[in-house]
């Protein structure tokens, strides 16, 4: 089972939440979802919360890694959501490599999305 599920907060923040597993059979559906739940403002923020993903293939990592880094060059600040501790945090932290696509913890976001509105 593999969803996703978008809620938009007051003053433009995105929440896109995936849950379940994120493998190859899904990676189309997840790529169309994403693209779906994309803003146009690109005054807007938007954190993409990894913290109910059961499993995310390799493939699924770069995918998600890629949706950050459009968005980025469209200006939308975006940033991933994951526990510290977490083996799904860890995995990201490796992957990201240079990518700047920030990795908070959920009680980091709010900080985040105001201070990437005061940064533009």
């Amino acid at each position: 089972m593999f969803a996703v599920l978008v809620t938009e907060e007051s003053g433009g923040l995105v929440f896109v939440e995936l849950l379940g597993e994120l493998d190859r059979t899904v990676l189309g559906r997840c790529r169309s979802q994403l693209h779906d739940a994309a803003p146009e403002d690109p005054a807007s923020c938007v954190a993409v919360d990894l913290r109910s993903l059961d499993f995310c293939c390799v493939a699924g990592v770069r995918e998600l890694l890629r949706f950050g880094l459009a968005l980025r060059a469209r200006g939308v600040s975006v940033c991933l959501v994951a526990e510290p501790g977490t083996h799904l945090r860890a995995v990201f932290e490796i992957a990201r490599g240079r990518a700047d696509v920030p990795l908070l913890a959920a009680g980091e976001v709010g900080v985040w999305a105001v201070l990437a509105r005061i940064d533009r």
